[in-house]
C-alpha cells in the first residue's frame, strides 16, 4: 500500500509542477515511511493533494472513461463496426459482474482515498493554506462519490432499492476495513456536506488559480447545482437553482460562458491550445499534456476523433443531421464527417475532442464541468418547480446564445434536448435520461438491449465480482 502511494505522490509531483499553485513542493516522504507518516508539512500535503489530481487524470474515471460511458449508455453514441474491441460491451449493454468495459469502481475510490488523506490529517495547524488544501481534496472525494452513485445506484427519486448506496470509505485508512453499501441518501448527504464545508472553507480571501486544473469554489457550486437537481427531494430544485445562479452571477471574471459561434467552435476543435485550454468556459479540467499522454490511452480523442488511434465511437444520424443542418446553431460547427461505410446507416464523427495540437497528440485538457452547464440545470430545475414561465424565458435566452429558433412552449423533452445538443460527447447524456427516469431508446445501430425502461436493471452498473469477492458485505444490486 505504502509503494503505491508513494508513487502516486511522485507522479503527482512530476505532472502537476504548475498546477493549482505556484508553492509546488520538491521534496517526497522518505520511500517506505508508514501512510500515517506521509504528511509532515504543508508541502507533503500539497504533493498528496497533487496525487489527488493525479488519480483523477486516470483514463478509467475522470481521465476518459466518463466522457465516453456517458454517451455510449445512451441514445447518443454507439462504437462502429469496423472497430478495434474497445467498449463494445458498453455500447451493447451486455455488460454483467464478470465482464465488462469498466474500471471506474477503482478509479474513483482511488481518488477518494487519496483525498482522505489530506482531509484526514490532524497533525498539521489548519493554517488559511491548509484548509484550502483540504477544501480542494473535498471537492474531488465529493464529485468521485457522485459519479460512484450515478453509476452503481439507483435513480433517488425512483423510491426503488435506495438502500445500494456505495460504501462510504472512513478517512482513516484501513485495509481490512469490508465496507457495505450506505444508503442513496446517506451518500447524498455525505457529499453535500463535503462540498458545501469547501465552500466555505475557501471562501475568505481565496485566490483563484489561472489554471482551470484547480478545484475552486466556482465548481463546488457547479457540482451542488447538478447533486440538488439529481437528488430532487424536497427544497432541492430551488438549491440547484440558487447554487446555478450563484456561478452565473458571482463567479469571479475568470469564468463566462463563451459569446460568439467562432470562439465557441474554437474551444472545442481548434488545433492550437490557446484557443481551447483554461478558457472562461471551463470550470474544471484534467490537464493534459504530450509526455504523459504519448500513446493517447488516457484521453477521449484516442476514440471520438476522426484521425484518433482507435476513431470507433460514432453518433446516430437521427440525432447528428437535424443539428448539422441547422447551420444558424453553434454547435453544428462540431458535427464531424461520416464514419465507416460498414456502418448501417454511417454514423457521424464529433469535433468537440482534437487530437492534434501545437503542443502535440493528445495534449488537450478533459473538460468537466463548464459554465454553460448553470444555465441549463436552472432551467430544468425551475421547470420542475413549477416556475414554467420563468423556465421559459432562460430557455429561450440559451437558444438565442447558441443562435437557435426560439421556442414557444416548454417540456422536459425540450431541455434535455438542448443538453443533448451541449454537450454530446461529453458524457452527459446518460446520466440526463437517468435522472430524469426515461429509458433508453436506440433507434439504429444497434443489435442489443435496443430499449432499455428506465427501471431496468441495465440502468445500474454492476458491482465487479472480483470487488465482491474480497467484500462479501456489499450486496450485489438486485438483478445482477
Amino acid at each position: 500500500m505504502t509503494k503505491k502511494i508513494i508513487y502516486i505522490l511522485s507522479l503527482g509531483a512530476i505532472l502537476f509542477t504548475a498546477s493549482c499553485s505556484e508553492e509546488r513542493l520538491q521534496l517526497l516522504p522518505e520511500i517506505g515511511s508508514p501512510l500515517e507518516e506521509a504528511i509532515n508539512t504543508e508541502n507533503d500535503m500539497r504533493l498528496v493533494l497533487n496525487g489527488v489530481y493525479t488519480q483523477m487524470s486516470s483514463s478509467t474515471g475522470f481521465g476518459a472513461a466518463i466522457s465516453i460511458f456517458g454517451d455510449l449508455l445512451s441514445d447518443n453514441a454507439f462504437v462502429s463496426t469496423a472497430n478495434d474491441g474497445y467498449f463494445l460491451n458498453t455500447s451493447r449493454m451486455s455488460y454483467s459482474p464478470e465482464i465488462s468495459d469498466f474500471g471506474m469502481y477503482d478509479s474513483f475510490y482511488d481518488v477518494i482515498q487519496q483525498a482522505n488523506m489530506v482531509i484526514g490529517d490532524r497533525k498539521l495547524k489548519e493554517s488559511k493554506t491548509v484548509l484550502n488544501y483540504k477544501a480542494e481534496a473535498k471537492i474531488a472525494r465529493a464529485m468521485s462519490y457522485f459519479y460512484l452513485l450515478c453509476f452503481y445506484s439507483p435513480d433517488p427519486k425512483s423510491g426503488v432499492n435506495q438502500e445500494y448506496g456505495v460504501p462510504i470509505q472512513p478517512e482513516e485508512y484501513n485495509p481490512n476495513n469490508k465496507l457495505a453499501r450506505s444508503s442513496v441518501n446517506e451518500v447524498y448527504n455525505y457529499i453535500i456536506n463535503d462540498l458545501v464545508s469547501a465552500i466555505n472553507q475557501l471562501s475568505n480571501d481565496y485566490t483563484y488559480p489561472e489554471n482551470k486544473s484547480c478545484l475552486t469554489p466556482v465548481a463546488a457550486k457547479l457540482l451542488l447545482s447538478r447533486v440538488y437537481l439529481t437528488r430532487g427531494s424536497s427544497g432541492d430544485y430551488q438549491k440547484a437553482v440558487d447554487y446555478a445562479n450563484d456561478v452565473i452571477n458571482k463567479s469571479p471574471i475568470s469564468f463566462a460562458a463563451i459569446t460568439n459561434k467562432t470562439s465557441y467552435t474554437n474551444y472545442f476543435s481548434s488545433s492550437s491550445s490557446d484557443n481551447i485550454d483554461n478558457k472562461s468556459e471551463t470550470v474544471f479540467e484534467i490537464e493534459q499534456t504530450a509526455i504523459f499522454n504519448t500513446g493517447g490511452n488516457a484521453h477521449p480523442a484516442t476514440f471520438y476523433a476522426n484521425n484518433g488511434s482507435h476513431k470507433s465511437i460514432l453518433f446516430r444520424q437521427s440525432f447528428m443531421v437535424p443539428l448539422k443542418n441547422n447551420t444558424s446553431d453553434w454547435r453544428s460547427s462540431l458535427v464531424g464527417v461520416l464514419g465507416s461505410n460498414q456502418d448501417t446507416p454511417q454514423g457521424y464523427f464529433s469535433k468537440k475532442w482534437v487530437r492534434t495540437t501545437n503542443e502535440g497528440n493528445y495534449a488537450t485538457n478533459i473538460r468537466l464541468l463548464r459554465f454553460s452547464e448553470a444555465y441549463l440545470n436552472r432551467i430544468e430545475a425551475l421547470f420542475k418547480m413549477g416556475q414554467t414561465p420563468q423556465a421559459l424565458i432562460f430557455l429561450n435566452e440559451f437558444e438565442q446564445r447558441r443562435g437557435e429558433t426560439l421556442s414557444s412552449t416548454i417540456s422536459i423533452e425540450k431541455i434535455l434536448d438542448e443538453r443533448r445538443k451541449e454537450f454530446f460527447a461529453e458524457g452527459y447524456r446518460y446520466f440526463d435520461l437517468k435522472r430524469n427516469g426515461l429509458p433508453i431508446i436506440k433507434d439504429s445501430n444497434c443489435d442489443t438491449n435496443c430499449n432499455v425502461p428506465a427501471n431496468n436493471r441495465l440502468m445500474v452498473i454492476p458491482i465487479p465480482y472480483y470487488e465482491i469477492n474480497i467484500n462479501p458485505n456489499i450486496k450485489q444490486y438486485p438483478g445482477w
